[in-house]
């Protein structure tokens, strides 16, 4: 497997040394296309962890009829505050 990623490793080594030696242009663009892709995905990851700590919130402290039984409101109430304060930190982490 570290084969694969090696020989992949050095391939990408070799394209991006031959670009840079063609000018860089091509080089500038797969740059900013990785910058833009990576900033969609972040973003995307907010949003999606936005809307749970929202629907959270408009839930409430009631138990989901799948875990009838299994769960009860106490541990349903630590589970929502767990789950609010580790995404409300890794906002700001």
């Amino acid at each position: 497997m570290f084969h694969i990623y090696g020989r992949c490793l050095r391939k990408l080594y070799v394209t991006i040394a031959s670009r840079l030696n063609q000018g860089g242009a091509v080089l500038n663009t797969y740059l900013i296309l990785i910058l833009f892709i990576y900033l969609f995905k972040e973003g995307v990851e907010y949003v999606v962890e936005y809307l749970n700590l929202r629907h959270m919130k408009e839930a409430g402290l009631s138990v989901p009829s799948e875990f009838q039984g299994k769960m009860d409101e106490e541990l349903m109430k630590k589970t929502t505050e767990y789950e609010t304060e580790k995404t409300r930190f890794s906002f700001i982490s």
